[in-house]
């Protein structure tokens, strides 16, 4: 729901327009558009503005363009900044410059800036670092907006719109498109095989409910009508599908719709999150107030559609009611993967089992841009950014201490750290585990313990020292790269394994990995970029960055000192098979 004040805000700016702007060829005496006004209306009229939207405080905002956006205050004249915060990459940036160079040079400026967004998320959030890459910049005359959200193409299209006509586009609004055509349903494939899928994975459902219904697109001529009728669906934008409900009208249901793409998918997302809220009120009770509640007798359905998964990906929508609606979201998921594979020639990676609960998922990610090594042809050139202060906390005396059952010689902020790594390792290290087993546990244990300080991303804010060292991931539970990486180390080291943190570049950014050495064997090891993938709710660890080779980080964007590190070669992963 958008806020009151965007409306306010929309309206009134509306009436400076008709006084300010009337022909596309605005001269220079004409009185400037109110900037500020125009980034909120851009931003209220997204329809995928997240909540806790922030614009920079006027008193921050010249020392912010210049610190962040390169751009002294001699360039520009008015500026308006909203942005998300934390792990949210959404930012509506539109600044008037003095004159239309320097309009151009700050078109220049932000689009470095915006590259160098990118790398802030780059592996620690994969879909926040697509969001910056698929962002837009836009220049008309003197005003330069920059467009960080799910809808860049839309909000530059009110950019243009204001500023040229004053007026927002009609466009925006989303009108229901009417020409599509329909296809041959022979030609749509693959829903069968998630059919199939969610039946067998809710077959405990299925048996307790005893009579429900399956209908599809290709079964059921009526079908696009139902979808309308019932979920608000528009049919001319549907081209597959299939509804799995209960006959008794029990709170059980599986619905899967191909629509023609991602913008018809977006168009018809609203629609089936009402439809969820909407059977969410039938089991809530109202006094005579209007106050609701929930009965005993209507708790266990409230909550099983309050859990219900509603899911988008590319051109599919699912709302999955069910017992469990998480396991049916990674089993419709897993089998649309499937289906992707097929229809693009490009294979999804299989989860490859290691040992007992631990599996590794290959990823693949564009080689990032740079000149190859001389001496490394078949990789990228190594150029240390030192943006970042990545200076290696030094665990020598902790590590002496625990060697020596002595700590009396620790200052007290290496004491809470030693304290601390003795209660991690004492709860989860046991007599008689393996190296290998010893440092899944450590994994495992840091990546449900540890989350990422995501004030690293927030150039306003700034990163305490402790977030780069073993006290942040110890302590404060809370670390960026090179915390991650030192608390690895000293935990491995103080358990008895050999390892190192190696300083390098992840996407081209100041980043700080491990490399740990088994059975002789040296591996790699990032534990940060694997914390976007770590589902608690899973009882296997499906990692990405554990135990690989030095080609495989290469590959997915690490650059280090290829000459200084040692070289990871061997591929099982550190585990070898007991005889």
């Amino acid at each position: 729901m958008k806020k009151p004040i965007s409306l306010i805000l929309f309206l009134f700016f509306l009436s400076l327009l008709s006084a300010c702007q009337t022909q596309k060829d605005a001269t220079p005496t004409e009185t400037p558009l109110p900037v500020k006004n125009i980034a909120q209306t851009i931003s209220s009229l997204n329809a995928d503005e997240p909540e806790g939207i922030a614009e920079i405080p006027d008193e921050q905002l010249s020392d912010y363009i210049e610190a962040v956006y390169g751009l002294t205050s001699d360039m520009w004249e008015d500026g308006s900044i909203l942005q998300a915060g934390g792990m949210r990459a959404y930012e509506i940036s539109v600044l008037r410059f003095t004159d239309e160079n320097h309009a151009k040079s700050g078109e220049a400026a932000l689009e470095e800036y915006r590259n160098a967004r990118e790398g802030a998320f780059g592996g620690y959030a994969p879909e926040q670092a697509a969001l910056v890459s698929g962002s837009t910049i836009c220049r008309v005359g003197q005003y330069v907006g920059l467009f960080i959200c799910e809808n860049p193409e839309s909000a530059e299209e009110v950019f243009i719109s204001l500023l040229e006509t004053g007026k927002v586009p009609s466009s925006i609004n989303k009108p229901e498109p009417t020409q599509y055509p329909q296809p041959d349903p022979e030609t749509i494939t693959g829903m069968d095989a998630i059919k199939d899928a969610l039946l067998d994975f809710c077959n405990t459902d299925l048996a307790a409910l005893g009579n429900y219904n399956v209908t599809s697109f290709t079964s059921d001529k009526a079908f696009p009508e139902m979808v309308e009728d019932t979920y608000g669906i528009i049919p001319a934008h549907l081209v597959d599908g299939f509804v799995v409900n209960d006959l008794n009208d029990d709170p059980f249901e599986l619905i899967v719709l191909r629509m023609i793409d991602k913008d018809t998918a977006d168009y018809n997302l609203n629609a089936l999150r009402t439809y969820k809220k909407e059977e969410k009120e039938r089991y809530i009770e109202r006094d005579s107030e209007g106050i609701g509640y929930i009965t005993a007798g209507n708790e266990e359905s409230y909550d099983l559609l309050s859990n219900a998964h509603l899911i988008q990906s590319n051109e599919f929508l699912a709302l999955l009611i069910c017992q469990d609606s998480e396991g049916a979201d990674a089993c419709f998921k897993t089998a649309l993967d499937s289906i992707r594979s097929e229809e693009t020639g490009i294979p999804t990676p299989t989860p490859v089992e290691i040992t007992d609960g631990v599996f590794f998922v290959e990823v693949s990610w564009n080689e990032v841009d740079g000149e190859p090594d001389p001496n490394h042809p078949d990789r990228t050139l190594y150029v240390q950014p030192n943006k970042e202060d990545m200076s290696i906390y030094d665990t020598t005396a902790i590590i002496d201490a625990w060697s020596m059952m002595d700590d009396s010689q620790l200052s007290p902020y290496e004491k809470s750290i030693y304290d601390s790594a003795k209660s991690v390792l004492e709860l989860i290290i046991f007599d008689g585990m393996s190296e290998f087993e010893k440092e899944v546990a450590i994994y495992e244990w840091i990546l449900q313990n540890v989350t990422y300080d995501w004030s690293y991303t927030n150039p306003l804010q700034e990163t305490t020292r402790d977030s780069y060292t073993p006290y942040g991931g110890l302590i404060n539970h809370s670390a960026v790269c090179l915390g991650y990486a030192t608390t690895f180390q000293l935990l491995t080291e103080l358990a008895g394994i050999e390892s190192l943190t190696v300083v390098g570049t992840g996407r081209g950014k100041d980043h700080g990995w491990n490399m740990i050495q088994l059975n002789g064997e040296w591996f790699c090891v990032d534990i940060t970029w694997d914390v976007p993938y770590y589902n608690p709710e899973k009882r296997n660890l499906e990692l990405r960055f554990f135990n690989t080779t030095s080609d495989y980080m290469a590959k997915t964007g690490h650059q280090w000192d290829y000459n200084s590190i040692p070289e990871a070669t061997a591929e099982n992963h550190g585990f070898i098979t007991q005889s």
